[in-house]
């Protein structure tokens, strides 16, 4: 995640006028997610450089979520960065479904 948004969160939780110091972090990691999201669904699943890179995203959000139920993702990105061809197309389509519906529950709490 990009630190100066994170930062940026943070220093606006810190000013705002609700009493909830949490709120910037939680913020920024549904806006590292939601990056997260759209840097998946962009992905070629045939170009080896692309899927790494969305990969290693993932899984920083992965580890900023650490104490979230987000082992399916994890091994929904092992499905993609080791399949190859057709399947790892249709492996990439599952994971952007499964972070999307992450996304989506993220978004509503």
């Amino acid at each position: 995640m990009d630190p100066s948004v994170f930062h940026a969160a943070v220093a606006q939780a810190m000013n705002a006028e609700r009493p909830e110091p949490y709120w910037g972090i939680d913020k920024a990691l549904r806006l590292s997610l939601a990056r997260t999201l759209r840097r998946i669904e962009a992905m070629d699943p045939c170009d080896d450089a692309a899927v790494a890179e969305a990969l290693g995203r993932l899984r920083e959000v992965l580890r900023l979520f650490a104490g979230q139920p987000l082992v399916e993702l994890s091994e929904y990105a092992a499905a993609v960065e080791f399949a190859r061809g057709a399947a790892r197309e249709a492996a990439a389509a599952r994971l952007e479904a499964a972070l999307a519906q992450a996304n989506a529950q993220f978004a509503a709490a």
